[in-house]
């Protein structure tokens, strides 16, 4: 279970359609709160004032934004995780279930590897950074006795 830094539940096995993906990156844009107009006015097709209402309202249903305003103002919203905590979230999340639903842990691992070596070469020296980085924080924690 994943917890904004502000304490609200996030669900993390809410799936995210094109739309809410789109409203999201407009937020994630914005250097402070928004409301569904500046949203609906950054949008680069058509799309229904209530449509996107809606898409904000569920978004925020589902612990990814806050919302503030009240009576007669319009609400302003702002996303509750960053764009690199989502991802990595989303990634981790995914992961897990390719791994609980594969025959084969290795062959997730290699099917994995090969994708990153096919799109760039150079992901898979990220990917050993990476993984340095976490053996490293494992020893130190287990040295720390956390």
């Amino acid at each position: 279970m994943m917890f904004t830094s502000s304490g609200r539940k996030v669900d993390e096995s809410a799936r995210l359609g094109p739309l809410e993906l789109a409203v999201l990156r407009i937020l994630w844009s914005c250097t402070t709160a928004a409301s569904v107009r500046h949203v609906l006015a950054h949008f680069d097709r058509p799309v229904a004032y209530t449509t996107i209402m809606t898409t904000m309202d569920r978004l925020f249903r589902k612990g990814l934004l806050e919302r503030s305003g009240r009576g007669r103002e319009a609400f302003l919203y702002r996303p509750l995780l960053q764009q690199e905590q989502w991802l990595r979230n989303h990634v981790r999340t995914f992961v897990s279930q390719c791994i609980t639903r594969s025959p084969s842990r290795e062959s997730f691992l290699s099917g994995m590897i090969e994708a990153l070596a096919n799109h760039d070469e150079s992901l898979l020296e990220a990917l050993d950074r990476q993984i340095e980085i976490y053996r490293a924080r494992s020893v130190s924690r287990r040295v720390a006795g956390c």
